[in-house]
């Protein structure tokens, strides 16, 4: 193991064991210093143009502090005309820049005698937003008076104490001085000396004041000079810059705009574009929305960034459709999009589940070469690809992805593992983890392990979980609260719910805190015990510990209350979520009208039904099912039946599960030819009976003494490639029993012993009974004695006589 390597491990060791904040930094630093230690190798020039090339050919830049590092390098070696090049370079590139590539690119062309490049290099920046400081304007000063532009000198230093616009430090003086020195005026120099001791100056001060507009219009009507302009344009900007990092909310931003607005000239279209990010990031997408519009009606200027916020807005809003309706209202413009526009047009169409449409869009931009996307477009693509569970093709255009060039990041494999752990493809997902470490080079992070520890842990693989766990820890990734919560989540599924209290306390000691996601896991726990008293309990102590129940920790009180027919407690439980503020969403209403099917309450369940239609609860697929089984369990089988025709839910009509919830409730309902036509039309659908479905069905036909039909069936099964299970077997024995059919009877003793399959107390009952009448052979018990499981010994009641029997013939 190299030094490199070996400080990484150990320094992941210690984020792991300590709670310092220092060392997150320190650890971090030590994670980037690859590009430092290159720097450090630079010796001349072609070492560092080799270096930038490689750095701006990344897919993701490194950060505008190498950049910066390399150009300080290359400047100390004087080449200056490189240095600028190089910046010139970063701009078109579109790196991004700072004050400090600012005041590196001034003082190049300061040393190459072109300060009024240096001025125009000081304007590009401000129009960007970024603020000189000191050390910017000494650079300036000093690049005038060693062009001996003394006089220029002399009013730029007067304009920056008048104007407030920086305190001059000693550095400036002794500069103004050394120019005025250079013309021979030691007068003034003198004079300048004294001013510097009144004015007792603070080396380290720096004030930007306002600015009369009508000064500065004065200064510019009456003055040539290049660099005055951008002083000047500084200088009345500076206000806006200081009011917008006082906004606080909402409504200090909207009384900006509307001073920004009501000036003559607009501010800069800069200023508006910042105040629309500041609301933004504030997340009033629709107030940023109604400023772009008032923004456009003023005819104040916009440019690509206010495009690319009002898009953002749009599709945080779920509303695409006019986000593209606005990218076509800066084409027209001459406007042109950035990489960046297309993706957030993509990740739109992508929260609004509109997957097909953000392929087809996905496909156009790279047919026709409106954008070659990036990495983030192909993970937005592959993350909507994964949403609707199109993993094959999501796979297929990562690898497409790297065939054009676009180098994958953790992101683009941890969206495509958590999707095949989701879908229970834990292996397909540790290939996959395997090729990102192993051939790509590229490091999990703990979102990768947790995909994989929840789905392990899903698919009951405890031990493998727990291995995983502990190669997290060994690589030096900590775990995080939603590792610790899917621990919980598991152990609470498990039943194991003191064990899970024990992981809280676990999480606690090494300083993380527990979220509600955490104490919901805990809540849902208690309630799959039906403890309903310490679910409760957790749910009181959240307000305690800081925490505000979710519609989640809502859903799963109330189910524990229903599963345990409390529903009055539940009702009261569910009225009190609109209390609180919360919506009921669809799994609290389907929650809540499977209580009240459960206790019969059948008229309640459907007022609550079309209660969640009023609020705009589109029901899924599993609250028609829960409708269909209640009504069904209520012996209410048409009207089950008129919901299940009425339903547009193409998904439903196609769910062999409820088929057969409505076949077994036509049966149980004494209505047989409805179970045999709904039967029947499976094969017209081409849907296949699963094992229930045929069950429910020789069910049906030994009820009604059709024993070939069941026996047809019960063949029909094997032959389709769904052989039948113990259920099925137990079911048919039955038939043949109650109905004196004893032809087959020992046939499937005998098959359900090559099966291992065992009897259960209805059955074996009906054949003690039988063999006792004498209606069959009592040799028959010793295969019978084989089919009997322990613990049913202690529960049937028969006479000792017969048990001993059945004793010595299970021996």
């Amino acid at each position: 193991m190299n030094r490199t390597a070996l400080f990484k491990l150990t320094a992941n060791s210690f984020l792991l064991h300590s709670r310092n904040p220092f060392l997150s930094s320190i650890i971090h630093f030590s994670s980037r210093s690859n590009d430092g230690s290159k720097l450090q190798k630079v010796a001349n020039l072609d070492d560092a143009l080799n270096l930038f090339d490689q750095m701006s050919q990344r897919q993701s830049f490194p950060s505008v502090i190498k950049f910066n590092q390399l150009l300080g390098v290359v400047t100390k070696m004087k080449h200056f005309s490189h240095s600028l090049d190089l910046f010139k370079r970063m701009c078109a590139l579109r790196v991004p820049v700072d004050d400090y590539t600012m005041n590196i690119a001034i003082n190049c062309c300061c040393h190459l005698s072109c300060t009024n490049e240096g001025f125009a290099v000081f304007g590009f920046f401000l129009k960007r937003g970024i603020r000189p400081d000191a050390w910017t304007f000494s650079t300036l000063l000093n690049g005038l008076v060693r062009e001996d532009r003394i006089l220029e000198a002399e009013i730029f230093f007067k304009k920056l104490i008048k104007d407030k616009m920086c305190e001059p430090n000693v550095v400036m003086y002794s500069t103004m001085i050394k120019g005025l020195c250079k013309i021979g005026n030691n007068v003034i120099a003198i004079q300048l000396l004294r001013l510097m001791q009144e004015r007792e100056q603070q080396q380290s001060g720096f004030f930007v004041g306002r600015m009369n507009q009508k000064v500065a219009n004065s200064i510019l009507l009456h003055s040539r000079n290049p660099f005055l302009s951008s002083i000047i344009h500084f200088s009345s900007r500076s206000n806006d810059g200081s009011k917008l990092q006082k906004v606080a909310n909402l409504d200090h931003a909207l009384n900006l705009f509307d001073q920004m607005s009501q000036r003559q000239p607009f501010p800069s279209v800069i200023k508006f574009n910042q105040l629309l990010s500041v609301v933004t990031k504030m997340k009033h997408f629709s107030h940023s929305l109604d400023m772009f519009k008032r923004m456009c009606a003023l005819r104040v200027p916009v440019d690509d960034y206010t495009m690319n916020i009002t898009i953002n807005c749009c599709c945080q809003l779920s509303c695409t459709n006019e986000g593209f309706a606005v990218f076509g209202f800066f084409l027209k413009r001459g406007i042109p999009p950035d990489a960046w526009t297309f993706n957030t047009l993509l990740n739109g169409l992508v929260r609004e589940d509109r997957i097909l449409e953000a392929e087809i869009f996905f496909k156009k931009l790279i047919k026709d070469k409106m954008c070659e996307p990036n990495v983030v477009m192909y993970s937005t693509m592959i993350k909507g690809l994964c949403k609707i569970g199109n993993n094959v093709i999501a796979i297929q255009l990562l690898r497409l992805m790297v065939e054009r060039g676009c180098k994958p990041n953790v992101v683009t494999y941890n969206t495509i593992i958590d999707s095949l752990c989701k879908d229970n493809m834990i292996d397909d997902a540790f290939k996959l983890f395997k090729e990102m470490v192993f051939k790509k080079g590229i490091s999990p992070n703990v979102i990768t392990y947790n995909c994989l520890i929840d789905g392990l842990c899903n698919l009951g693989r405890r031990d493998e979980a727990s291995k995983m766990l502990q190669e997290m820890l060994d690589v030096g990734i900590s775990p995080n609260v939603r590792t610790f919560t899917i621990l919980v989540d598991a152990f609470c599924k498990d039943g194991k719910v003191e064990e899970a209290e024990n992981v809280i306390d676990i999480m606690l000691e090494r300083g993380i805190v527990p979220d509600i996601v955490t104490y919901s896991s805990v809540i849902d726990g208690y309630c799959l015990r039906g403890e309903m008293t310490k679910a409760k309990k957790t749910f009181d102590s959240l307000a305690l510990r800081g925490l505000v129940p979710n519609i989640v920790t809502y859903s799963s009180l109330l189910n524990g209350y229903c599963k345990s027919s409390k529903i009055d407690e539940a009702m009261y439980m569910f009225h009190e979520i609109a209390k609180k503020g919360l919506e009921p969403n669809v799994v609290t209403y389907s929650t809540m009208i499977q209580g009240l099917f459960a206790v019969r309450r059948c008229s309640d369940a459907r007022k609550l039904f079309d209660e969640m239609l009023a609020k705009c609860q589109l029901p899924n697929e599993c609250t028609y099912q829960i409708l269909i089984e209640g009504l069904c369990y209520n012996h209410q089988v048409e009207e089950a039946l008129s919901m299940f025709q009425l339903s547009r839910d193409s998904k439903l009509k196609s769910n062999i599960i409820v088929y057969t919830i409505l076949i077994d409730g036509a049966r149980k309902c004494g209505k047989p030819d409805i179970a045999k036509f709904l039967f029947q039309e499976l094969t017209h659908k081409g849907l296949q009976p699963n094992v229930r479905t045929y069950t429910v069905m020789i069910n049906l036909f030994c009820e009604k003494g059709q024993l070939s039909d069941a026996k047809q069936l019960f063949l029909e099964m094997a032959e389709s490639g769904c052989p039948p299970n113990n259920v099925a077997y137990r079911n048919l024995l039955q038939g043949y029993l109650r109905n004196k059919h004893y032809d087959d009877v020992e046939m499937l003793l005998h098959e359900m012993d090559e099966r291992h399959y065992t009897l259960d107390v209805s059955t074996l009952s009906l054949f003690l009974h039988q063999i006792a009448s004498g209606l069959l052979d009592a040799t028959l018990l010793e295969l019978i004695g084989k089919l009997v499981p322990n613990e049913l010994m202690e529960n049937v009641i028969i006479g000792e006589e017969m048990k001993s029997v059945l004793t010595k013939c299970r021996k």
